[in-house]
């Protein structure tokens, strides 16, 4: 039996939509459309603008609301509804889905595929970065039975919370490794082939709370052209920005110092994400 496959995606609110946003949901939509594997549903919850259309492959809910509050209200849709499905994956509207992921995962049994290399996109230069970092990142494929257990705690923050305790997708993505273990079937991506990028840009809200969004990109580590061929599409789209992007450029220090953290943390990584105990 083939796996099937429901992802979660809060929309960005309409107050929030800048042409940018919706070129970006645009294409984050289409790395789902362009699957090699058909096997899947997307929930979105929120409105859409006018001129956007779903297919029959995405079903709507309507519920405007904080992040949080929308992951809460799919979950309650998800789960009283007849949607048959065995993984559940948490997708941003921004970001950009690994088009043959689901085909290379359709006939595996597994409780967690998660990316150990956080991978990023850097929408006004079309550069990318990976870097390790110890938590998982927000879009991973968790087997049905995890992501709906009842664990951890809702994410901080002024929200409504429709109930006492979250489900595990539910939880503040940084805390999901607290939950997988060493008894858990991991499955770690490949890092030339990551489930997901992250989408950076200028205008994003995250990015506007930074005083220098140059120093901001410097935190996701080295940044250098795009060499990963599910997201080869990538190369060839220009998304214009409100805001002018002045890069600095990462000398070779940075680069050598980039290389000898990555060693470093790919060394210790089991240690402190998945035995979590530091041996």
């Amino acid at each position: 039996m083939l796996n099937s496959f429901l992802f979660i995606i809060p929309l960005t609110p309409k107050s929030h939509l800048s042409p940018q946003r919706l070129a970006l949901r645009k294409l984050c939509f289409n790395t789902l459309n362009n699957q090699s594997y058909s096997n899947w549903k997307a929930i979105v919850i929120g409105e859409l603008s006018n001129e956007e259309k779903l297919n029959e492959k995405f079903i709507k809910i309507d519920f405007e609301g904080q992040k949080e509050e929308k992951l809460q209200k799919a979950t309650e849709y998800i789960l009283g509804s007849d949607l048959s499905y065995d993984y559940v994956v948490r997708l941003d509207d921004d970001d950009m889905f690994n088009p043959s992921i689901l085909n290379d995962l359709k006939d595996k049994k597994f409780d967690l595929c998660v990316d150990k290399y956080h991978s990023f996109w850097d929408v006004s230069t079309g550069l990318i970065s990976q870097k390790i970092m110890y938590w998982f990142p927000n879009s991973c494929i968790q087997n049905k039975e995890h992501a709906f257990s009842i664990t951890g705690s809702f994410p901080p923050g002024d929200y409504k919370r429709f109930k006492e305790r979250p489900f595990l997708i539910e939880n503040e993505h940084n805390d999901f490794h607290l939950y997988f273990n060493k008894d858990h079937t991991i499955i770690f991506s490949n890092k030339n082939s990551p489930i997901y990028l992250r989408s950076l840009s200028p205008d994003s809200i995250t990015s506007l709370q930074a005083n220098n969004y140059a120093d901001y990109l410097d935190n996701f580590g080295y940044w250098k052209k795009n060499s990963l061929s599910p997201f080869f599409f990538l190369n060839t789209i220009k998304i214009s920005s409100k805001k002018d992007n002045i890069r600095k450029k990462q000398n070779f220090w940075f680069f050598l110092n980039s290389i000898k953290n990555s060693i470093t943390a790919n060394r210790v990584y089991n240690k402190i994400v998945i035995n979590k105990n530091g041996t």
